[in-house]
């Protein structure tokens, strides 16, 4: 009887023991579902079946910040208008014709690019069609699943490119880690890319050891600087304490010839940068796009001073900020610029 019992026993406790083991293979495998997290940056291979008009995807710019692609959702009202963790990631498809004056053209040349780097970066820029992305978010997992997601399927379903044609280059409003930290995975897919910066601590570079080598980049001084046809770069001195010397705003021409002004990182007020880039290009801002600074800490008469000024200069100004928006922010914002206020989130697409 004291054999049975113990047989028994030991029954009972292999059987707990497999339960238990299949209840934690289940419940991997579901997380592993869940964050979806491919180990590789190899893309996926192009579906054929499906098309989309050129039109719908030229001459806009996408959101890539945000983490539902990592099976990662705060589901709060708040979350579902602004998309923000880890950094911002904008992706510019934009028909562009450079003439062979164009000024980036000479700043590749004048750049440390070894000779087969810089052949290859030239003919990238004269195939029409400008691809390239303005920061790169604050993670490489987070960057790798947005970009297939988002950047890849859409470039299978249009007919006007090749899926796979790799990125012009890179604009980097600053070296702050939300701004670079998916750098390592953009250098897998294209190790010669080019990455044009504002002016930076020396030593920062040689920090970001995210690269195989040092990777071909222009420096910008402060200043706006133009790019390509319709596009600049404008590069603002930081304010002092802010630890960068200069951070690096985009300017982008729309259809209507008026400018969606890109911010990355609110180190200069948003009304401070609107009224330089109108100064140094004589042109109207239709559209401020990106990192506002309007966080928990700004006061609340503050902004309400700021966004009076803004409607009151720039009357048809569409704000469509970042997620460094704080909540208490994004209700005031709401409030005061009604349509004129659009936040945007995963995957949103800025027409220009």
């Amino acid at each position: 009887m004291r054999f049975l019992s113990r047989t028994g026993w030991l029954a009972a406790l292999f059987a707990v023991q497999v339960t238990m083991l299949a209840a934690l293979l289940a419940w991997s495998a579901s997380v592993r579902g869940e964050i979806r997290m491919e180990l590789e940056a190899r893309l996926p291979e192009p579906d054929p079946g499906i098309h989309l008009p050129a039109g719908d995807s030229l001459e806009t710019a996408s959101i890539l910040g945000g983490s539902e692609f990592l099976g990662i959702e705060l589901p709060t009202p708040f979350r579902r208008h602004l998309s923000y963790l880890n950094g911002q990631m904008f992706w510019f498809l934009l028909k562009r014709e450079p003439s062979a004056g164009a000024p980036l053209l000479g700043l590749i040349q004048k750049s440390p690019t070894e000779l087969e780097d810089s052949g290859r970066l030239q003919e990238g820029l004269r195939d029409g069609v400008l691809s390239f992305l303005y920061d790169v978010g604050g993670h490489r997992d987070l960057a790798r699943q947005n970009w297939s997601a988002t950047v890849v399927r859409e470039l299978q379903a249009l007919p006007l490119l090749p899926w796979n044609k790799k990125l012009d280059f890179v604009v980097l409003s600053s070296l702050a880690d939300t701004s670079v930290g998916g750098l390592g995975f953009i250098a897998d897919l294209n190790p010669e890319i080019l990455l044009i910066m504002p002016d930076h601590d020396p030593a920062r570079l040689e920090e970001l050891r995210l690269f195989r080598r040092r990777p071909n980049a222009v420096i910008l001084p402060v200043g706006t600087h133009p790019l390509l046809p319709g596009l600049w770069a404008q590069v603002l001195e930081a304010p002092a304490g802010s630890g960068h010397p200069a951070e690096l705003n985009l300017l982008v021409e729309g259809r209507d010839g008026r400018l969606a002004l890109f911010s990355g990182s609110s180190l200069n007020r948003p009304i401070d940068s609107l009224r330089q880039a109108r100064r140094s290009t004589g042109r109207e801002i239709l559209r401020y796009v990106g990192s506002t600074g309007y966080t928990v800490g700004t006061q609340t008469s503050a902004l309400q001073d700021e966004v009076r000024v803004l409607r009151q200069e720039f009357p048809e100004l569409v704000l469509i900020p970042n997620g460094d928006t704080s909540l208490v922010a994004h209700g005031l914002l709401e409030a005061l610029l009604g349509a004129h206020y659009r936040p945007g989130s995963l995957g949103t697409r800025v027409e220009l």
